[in-house]
């Protein structure tokens, strides 16, 4: 029985699973965990493809995160860098259980550095609020970062892994990280600031979503409150509609009103 042929194509495989069947064992090396939260941490071109992401990767995740990454061995496998699977076809049966129940999604990639030094740490993805955070936390960090607005390393096809949480309703945020800011022999401080700025972000984009759900919740319990006055002053006085319904929403979206319903209810 002959060997099926590489599916390659400009040396990028078609899929995780083409390149697991046609590259030795010992060239690639895949770690996961799933922890069950709602956030997970991806490397899908650690080791010698884009070097140190993967100590990124797991030190963003931490001890709460699910994480999964992807290693490249050594420079003999994969003709070093230049045969991998590109973040829209990056696909694993055990990855897409973990996505399942991820709403939070941050992928770690690495990119050369710009002409004139470092150049900034772009921010790529389709969740635009996640991506404003993550720029603030990290510039508040001491990194250069901007958001990337076009091309590949803007991250925006629906495809991409970091826009797969929750089977792809959830788009995340995809990280291009300068080769200067993960050098050969990356220290442990250097390696914790960048992990931390980025965790910063990951909880106060939670804090933000939980803040959401808090005020949708709060407004759907004051429109059905204001029905149940609705109903009983028409049915009790045989009065025209109450209005108030919508005077109490304009009020209570309002930061005081916000604050005076929380105190009072």
């Amino acid at each position: 029985m002959t060997a099926r042929a590489p599916i390659i194509r400009n040396n990028e495989y078609d899929d995780l699973y083409s390149l697991m069947r046609n590259e030795p064992s010992n060239c690639y090396d895949i770690t996961f965990r799933d922890r069950g939260g709602n956030v997970c941490i991806i490397a899908p071109h650690g080791g010698t493809i884009e070097p140190r992401t993967e100590r990124i990767a797991r030190k963003v995740a931490g001890s709460e995160h699910s994480f999964f990454i992807f290693r490249s061995m050594n420079n003999q496998c994969l003709r070093g860098f230049s045969r991998h699977v590109t973040s829209t076809k990056f696909r694993h049966h055990d990855l897409t259980r973990i996505l399942s129940h991820c709403g939070i999604v941050v992928t770690i990639h690495g990119k050369a550095d710009g002409i004139n030094g470092t150049g900034p740490i772009l921010i790529g993805g389709l969740n635009t609020k996640f991506k404003e955070i993550m720029l603030a936390d990290l510039t508040n960090g001491g990194f250069a970062a901007q958001i990337a607005v076009q091309g590949e390393l803007a991250g925006t096809d629906p495809r991409n892994i970091c826009n797969q949480g929750r089977h792809g309703s959830k788009p995340g945020v995809q990280l291009e990280i300068p080769a200067s800011l993960r050098p050969r022999g990356m220290s442990a401080g250097n390696l914790n600031t960048i992990a931390n700025a980025i965790r910063n972000a990951i909880r106060h984009y939670q804090k933000y979503l939980g803040i959401q759900y808090e005020n949708r919740d709060l407004l759907r319990s004051i429109e059905e409150r204001s029905d149940q006055i609705n109903r009983h002053v028409n049915r009790s006085r045989a009065l025209p509609p109450f209005s108030s319904t919508i005077n109490v929403g304009r009020y209570i979206s309002s930061s005081f009103g916000l604050r005076a319903f929380r105190q009072f209810r």
